[in-house]
């Protein structure tokens, strides 16, 4: 009897290991659908993959014949795709790839329904130039991405919906070319051991969506986004390991988004934001590792209000064809000793240079001194040096004031103002709602035809451009 036992389990094991065995430790390239339709016939019980799976032809129209898979060691490359396959179903029970994911070059994928078992990728997600991708539902169970993650040239994507269940990324996440908005999608992820590059989305308002990233392991680049005002969605954000490069997005009036950023581990760099008014959301950064340069902001930016919590910087001070600035009160508080080279340059309006942190550093420099083609009063080394004898006996410019109470609000607020000049209201989106003159210190305007949400008040003065945010019940 106990022999009769032991030859069923044995039989039974048997049958289990037939029906489920790695194979193909070279891998696989799949041209044809006849190929992909007879993988099983050709393969029997071959359902873990050893090797790379490739599959691109010109007439695949379905991964039916791959249903049977449920891992692969290798990559998973499906690219060239170009007439027929519109979504991935076939691959449905397919549960983790060790290796990369490569999606690219499909012209008629659609979405990726059939990837929705997957829960991990060892190595990097790579989804480029798929022209007709409209979602990327069907990666609903991914968790976790072992490197870098590329989501480019899809030019119909418009969010990242899909992605709601991942929480970490091992590399760097990359966003670029594609018809997003903002970044719902990206609720649950918390870390991202690389840098976070998002460049060339046209459609991007805003980053809401990722807000609960509490961890950039690398560098944050915010490039030619031509619809972004703000970077509001990055709240959870306390620190950043390495630069922060915000770069020729022409709609950006804030930095909103980055007010909770203490320190960031190497440089920043603020450069060709033509419409950016106020550094106001940077007033919890205290320390930056590497230069700061703030340069090319052309038409808004007239001071650095916002910036009175650094006190060092790691390398040079750059201060560079900024049109419109006035003043550099703001860098008041920062210790001469942590400038390296000190450049202001090209700054036609700039007349107020001699705070206490410039007139420190040109009492005793580390290094370069380039002071020229300024307003009178900062026109040269000399001209600066000179106001510095007065610091203590005239005043520094009055700090203008923007106050909006109540905030949040439900049916009105109050406007306080140092300046007169004009008021604009704006939603997320960029789109003006509301302009009112500023002609006394205190101005109310009811507020209760405007939907809930958050909206961005600028007032634009003689002299000045203070920007904030308001939210409305």
């Amino acid at each position: 009897m106990i022999k009769i036992v032991l030859l069923i389990f044995c039989s039974l094991v048997f049958q289990l290991i037939g029906l489920s065995q790695p194979c193909l430790p070279n891998g696989i390239l799949f041209t044809s659908q006849v190929e992909i339709d007879n993988f099983q016939t050709n393969y029997p019980n071959c359902t873990i993959i050893e090797g790379d799976v490739t599959i691109s032809g010109i007439n695949i129209t379905n991964l039916n014949g791959l249903s049977v898979l449920t891992g692969i060691e290798g990559d998973l490359d499906i690219s060239s795709n170009y007439n027929y396959l519109t979504n991935l179903t076939g691959l449905d029970n397919l549960t983790y790839i060790a290796g990369s994911l490569l999606i690219y070059d499909n012209a008629s994928l659609i979405e990726l329904m059939g990837l929705n078992s997957v829960n991990s990728i060892g190595n990097y997600i790579y989804i480029d130039e798929n022209i007709a991708l409209t979602s990327l539902m069907g990666l609903d169970n991914l968790n976790s991405i072992g490197s870098d993650v590329w989501i480019t040239h899809c030019s119909s994507l418009p969010s990242l919906l899909g992605l709601d269940s991942l929480v970490s990324v091992g590399g760097d996440f990359n966003i670029s070319h594609t018809a997003i908005k903002n970044l719902l999608g990206l609720g649950s992820l918390t870390s991202i051991e690389g840098g976070l590059n998002i460049h060339h989305n046209d459609s991007l308002n805003n980053l809401i969506g990722i807000d609960n990233l509490t961890y950039l392991g690398d560098f944050l680049l915010i490039e030619k986004n031509q619809a972004l005002i703000s970077l509001t969605g990055l709240e959870s954000l306390n620190s950043i390991v390495n630069s922060v490069q915000i770069y020729n997005n022409t709609s950006l009036i804030s930095l909103m988004g980055l007010n909770n950023v203490t320190s960031i581990g190497g440089f920043l760099r603020i450069w060709k934001n033509e419409n950016l008014a106020s550094l106001t959301a940077l007033e919890s950064l205290t320390t930056i590792g590497g230069d700061l340069w703030i340069t090319q902001n052309y038409t808004s930016l007239t001071n650095f209000t916002g910036l009175e919590s650094v006190t060092s910087i790691g390398g040079i001070l750059n201060i560079n064809t900024n049109l419109v600035l006035t003043s550099l009160a703001g860098l008041d508080n920062l210790d001469a000793e942590t400038i390296s080279d000190l450049i202001i340059n090209a700054n036609p309006q700039l007349s107020y240079c001699h705070i206490q942190s410039i007139c420190d550093y040109l009492a005793d420099p580390n290094g370069l001194i380039h002071i020229t083609v300024n307003a009178p009063g900062c026109n040269s080394q000399e001209e600066v040096e000179e106001a510095c004898t007065t610091i203590g006996i005239e005043s520094s410019p009055p700090e203008l004031l923007l106050e909006i109470r109540p905030n949040p609000a439900s049916t009105r607020i109050t406007i306080e103002t140092t300046p007169k000049g004009n008021l604009f209201i704006f939603n997320l989106n960029g789109k003006e709602l509301i302009q009112q003159a500023i002609t006394e210190p205190t101005t109310t305007l009811h507020v209760n035809s405007l939907p809930s949400g958050i909206y961005f008040v600028k007032l634009v003065g003689e002299n000045s451009v203070q920007v904030k945010m308001f939210v409305k019940q």
